[in-house]
């Protein structure tokens, strides 16, 4: 029989018990103390991954501070020297339970007042979260446990941030990789604060009423787009049991724009928390005090437009590194020749400085021309940038390459360059002409 591995002369590592993005979980167990523990280490496919490091030590540094009811608690961290660097881990302690959703997966919805009394422990533990100057960025049914007790605990950690400025090392695509519980926001890229997980909140709140989240969709990308564009529906319309006040809840934290939301998850566990003491009082009582509250019957304010004072002047061409830079090198020069200038990203760089160019780019083209390909409409980045520029309303003009016109841009005219054409000299006088339209516009 191999010899456990032990970690620190303390943990011994036992079997896989769960996995995320970076990391791995093990069921261990403390001989000092005698006690189960959880072990989190990186996954060894991403030993030589200096994003996945450093959201480890990321999470190290910031979730050790958290000590509440509802929270997981880190008891200990530690290094492990391996071949070329030393590795990160995490001890927790080992939760006997199942996460949200591995419940919704077994039960189905659950009944509204449960549900309810859930978000209510979760909305505790993100203001306290929030309290300490984080935001936790992950909010979604994979990451909360339900113990075996009963106890609600918020977990999952590596992707946890500060609104200062600690983003650099966030890859778009483990952006769009939570597509289904994604805020607006953090899809098109732009800041994130509290009200971003309390938008996710919302979310997680409306799958346990409803067995399903508020968006579905062919690819993360499309999901992600709803987010953006899309009405909110009401948790009534899939589950008839909810009732008006805990609709009203959901679709002011799922709001549009974060000055429509909840602007703390104190707020939002108040709220919480009368309606669950709501739905255990006799009928009457009910009634009057769901009238005397009418702050929760009220359904969230449409979001405001988006400003139309934004500088233009240069066309964005958005497309696949992986594919079809030679294509996109051509295409740009073939528009210069016509009297358009463009920018691309000529090469993906990791870090906040690359990501603040792309957006200032964006922000300030005239339009924005799309690559289409297969690879280009599985790529995190080209969601992004498609997502924030319908958010701002910024013309898009597609041009097909390979395959079939993207989800978001399926009823948009596109032109077919099959075969690696330069468009026609028709979509070359549109795209001058929006250019043209646009810069006396904003003259």
């Amino acid at each position: 029989m191999a010899t456990p591995r032990l970690l620190g002369g303390r943990y011994q590592v036992g079997e896989l018990v769960g996995y995320g993005g970076t990391g791995e979980v093990h069921r261990g167990r403390d001989v000092r103390l005698g006690r189960d523990v959880a072990i989190k280490m990186l996954r060894p496919d991403l030993f030589d991954n200096d994003e996945a490091l450093l959201r480890l030590r990321r999470e190290i540094r910031y979730a050790t501070r958290l000590i509440h009811p509802n929270i997981g608690v880190i008891s200990d961290v530690g290094e492990e020297s391996g071949k070329d660097a030393s590795l990160p881990y995490i001890v927790m302690e080992f939760i006997n339970g199942r996460t949200l959703k591995e419940v919704l997966a077994a039960e189905g919805r659950l009944l509204p007042r449960r549900a309810v009394e859930m978000t209510a422990d979760l909305a505790s533990a993100l203001a306290f979260v929030h309290g300490h100057g984080l935001v936790h960025s992950a909010v979604k049914p994979g990451n909360v446990m339900l113990t075996a007790h009963g106890q609600i605990k918020l977990i999952g950690f590596d992707l946890v941030r500060a609104p200062s400025g600690e983003t650099e090392e966030l890859e778009a695509s483990s952006v769009i990789g939570t597509a289904a519980y994604i805020s607006p926001e953090q899809a098109t890229g732009g800041s994130v604060d509290a009200r971003s997980d309390i938008y996710s909140t919302g979310c997680t709140l409306f799958a346990l009423l409803c067995g399903r989240p508020p968006f579905l969709g062919d690819s993360p990308v499309a999901v992600a787009y709803q987010h953006v564009r899309a009405d909110r529906p009401a948790p009534s319309t899939f589950n008839p049991d909810v009732a008006e006040a805990i609709d009203a809840i959901v679709l002011r934290t799922m709001a549009r724009d974060p000055l429509n939301r909840y602007q703390s998850a104190q707020d939002l566990y108040a709220d919480l928390k009368r309606v669950a003491a709501s739905a255990s009082a006799p009928a009457a009582r009910r009634g009057a005090a769901t009238r005397s509250r009418g702050l929760l019957s009220r359904r969230a304010r449409p979001t405001p437009p988006m400003p139309a004072d934004r500088p233009t002047g240069h066309v964005f061409i958005s497309y696949s590194h992986a594919s079809d830079q030679r294509y996109v090198e051509k295409l740009a020069a073939h528009l210069v020749k016509a009297g358009i200038t463009t920018w691309f990203d000529k090469e993906i760089i990791s870090g906040d400085r690359w990501l603040t160019t792309i957006v200032e780019k964006l922000d300030s083209c005239a339009a924005l021309i799309v690559v289409m390909t297969p690879e280009s409409e599985r790529s995190s980045w080209v969601g992004k940038e498609v997502l924030r520029a319908l958010d701002s309303a910024t013309p898009i003009l597609p041009l097909l390459l390979r395959g079939r016109a993207h989800f978001a841009l399926r009823d948009l005219h596109f032109e077919d360059v099959i075969h690696g054409r330069m468009p026609s000299d028709a979509y070359v006088a549109r795209l001058r002409s929006v250019v043209a339209d646009r810069s006396r516009g904003h003259a």
